[in-house]
């Protein structure tokens, strides 16, 4: 009876392992694709009411098979690019700086040659092939909605990035044989992200914290100079930047100055100070030349100071700082208020994402 046993309980844990194999073999094919997969990536995020920005690729890697296509999709207003097979180092965002003529690097706004672009209403579709051979740039993508469809033709490891941005966004896509199972769903990818998302916008408003209030100094003459931090952020976090003046509604009396600084936490990022004074504002981004669409430039009246040695400021005229850049040739912009009034001012390159500020002069 004994040795009956020991047979039955041998033949049941054979049974035990053969279902355990069956059950492994059978998840491996669930798991498995039926063909060609599409996966999405989020292209960095912003909360414009609170001037938040999330310069990142969202997730940063992923892992897809020959076949499969990544669409990477912009969720803001800031510029950005997906970039494969960047050279190193990476090309110049803007060339010519010195000049009175700031050019807009053809390799970093316009896309590779091999791109395809469609376009429904205000937003850019745009695809391509890649084999892991040649530079593929998808050009720049500045409003959300934007994509950049990105289908992979060979097994490798690529890396990407934005030109903007190198620091904070960067991402990496392992592409294994064609009918390789997955590791990761979409489902799992956007449960992931929306979770990160949450962490970087708490950690981004915490940061935030040291941007609201600007330094004052008092003068010999009894007036004060107030300094306001045009934008924040920290690449070395990988994530965050403040797209709003600190102090943006600034209270101050006649004959007071006001001293505009970019952050040097945050190399390259491009910021103005302009007054309007109700006048239209200037494109950021022109043609060359009327007759070019691919030579770019900075408007000219973006790109420099106006005037060119900054008067005091009377509430009238165009009044502009040219770009602040944090390892450019400016960085800060001051003016003189010799008038009470309310005046409104803008980052151009950043409108569109809330970065305004208003000065209140009182007599």
């Amino acid at each position: 009876m004994e040795f009956n046993l020991i047979r039955c309980f041998k033949k049941m844990s054979a049974m035990v392992i053969i279902i355990t194999v069956v059950v492994f073999l059978l998840t491996l094919a669930a798991c498995a694709p039926s063909g060609p997969q599409t996966f999405s990536v989020q292209v960095g995020s912003e909360d414009t009411t609170n001037g938040l920005e999330i310069d990142a690729f969202l997730p940063n890697y992923l892992q897809v098979n020959v076949g499969d296509t990544i669409i990477f999709s912009q969720k803001t207003h800031e510029l950005h690019t997906i970039t494969f097979n960047a050279p190193n180092p990476l090309p110049n965002v803007f060339l010519n700086q010195r000049m009175n003529t700031v050019i807009a690097n053809p390799l970093v706004f316009l896309p590779s040659t091999a791109v395809k672009t469609t376009t429904t209403g205000s937003n850019i579709s745009r695809s391509v092939k890649f084999d892991g051979s040649s530079y593929v740039n998808s050009g720049v993508l500045q409003t959300p909605g934007d994509s950049f469809a990105v289908t992979f033709s060979k097994q490798g490891t690529y890396q990407f990035n934005c030109l903007f941005h190198p620091s904070s966004e960067s991402g990496t896509v392992m592409v294994n044989p064609a009918g390789s199972a997955y590791y990761q769903g979409q489902s799992d990818i956007t449960s992931g992200v929306n979770q990160a998302l949450g962490e970087y916008f708490q950690s981004a408003a915490n940061f935030s914290l040291n941007l609201s209030v600007p330094l004052v100094v008092e003068n010999a003459d009894g007036t004060h100079t107030y300094t306001v931090l045009a934008g924040l952020g920290d690449e070395s976090q990988g994530f965050d930047f403040m797209y709003f003046f600190g102090g943006a509604n600034l209270t101050i009396k006649v004959g007071d100055q006001v001293t505009w600084t970019v952050s040097k936490n945050t190399p390259g990022m491009i910021h103005t100070v302009t007054f309007l004074s109700g006048s239209p504002e200037p494109d950021f981004i022109i043609p060359q030349s009327p007759s070019s669409s691919t030579s770019l430039s900075v408007n000219p009246q973006v790109a420099n100071p106006s005037p060119s040695s900054p008067l005091p400021y009377s509430g009238s005229g165009y009044y502009n700082s040219g770009l602040l850049i944090s390892n450019g040739i400016r960085q800060n912009y001051t003016l003189t208020f010799t008038k009470p009034g309310k005046y409104d001012y803008t980052c151009v390159p950043h409108d569109d994402m809330g970065m305004k500020g208003t000065i209140t002069v009182n007599p």
